[in-house]
């Protein structure tokens, strides 16, 4: 009867870390979907001047690089590979809740010149 006992016991144990084990996969694969995602507009995009108070040649590159835990809303920040007016300007941030579309429109707080770019990828 203990032998029994002690049968059981083992076979529980192995079945139930045969249950446990797939869990935290499923929870990286998870936690890794939601690091893809980098905000609003990706971990990187890149968009062409098409309009606004002043137009680029270059193509504006926004990069992920941080969110910043806000409520209701999260508020993601992207690093920028040209500053569009002021030369220590480089960075764009955006709330997580915005509605986002594939014109980006970017107004200067300062002089309220604005630029419009048009999504490419």
């Amino acid at each position: 009867m203990k032998n029994l006992i002690n049968s059981l016991l083992i076979v529980v144990a192995l079945t139930s870390c045969k249950k446990t084990s797939p869990e935290p996969k499923e929870e990286t694969q998870k936690s890794n979907s939601a690091v893809e995602k980098c905000g609003p507009y990706g971990k990187e995009s890149t968009w062409k001047s098409i309009g606004g108070d002043t137009l680029y040649a270059e193509k504006l590159t926004l990069t992920f690089f941080f969110t910043e835990k806000n409520t209701p809303c999260n508020i993601c920040y992207y690093q920028q590979n040209f500053a569009l007016w002021n030369d220590y300007d480089y960075t764009f941030s955006i709330s997580e809740c915005a509605n986002v579309n594939d014109t980006l429109t970017l107004i200067d707080i300062d002089t309220n010149r604005k630029a419009i770019f048009k999504r490419e990828n």
